[in-house]
């Protein structure tokens, strides 16, 4: 799978989070775009899935889930590819 180029500046905050408090997401599109969004414990059990209709330019967003202690992977996914990051929760 090759990395998007869609998707530039991903910011996860807070990181490390705190156990129940949401997860932002800060990032900058180069174009308008549908990004997939998927959120996956270390185990690798989904734990959250949402759909994000992001236009060009810097984006902000919450995720939907509330999360508990652990160290979680998301998942970025455009037309043209995607992007893994790693957060914690405390």
């Amino acid at each position: 799978v090759k990395e998007s180029e869609i998707i530039q500046n991903v910011n996860i905050y807070p990181n490390p989070g705190q156990r129940g408090e949401a997860i932002n997401i800060s990032l900058d599109m180069e174009e308008n775009s549908d990004v997939n969004i998927s959120v996956y414990d270390i185990t690798g059990r989904l734990i959250d899935i949402q759909n994000q209709n992001l236009t060009f330019g810097n984006n902000t967003f919450q995720l939907d889930a509330i999360f508990e202690s652990g160290l979680y992977i998301m998942k970025l996914e455009t037309k043209d590819g995607s992007i893994q990051k790693k957060f914690v929760v405390r």
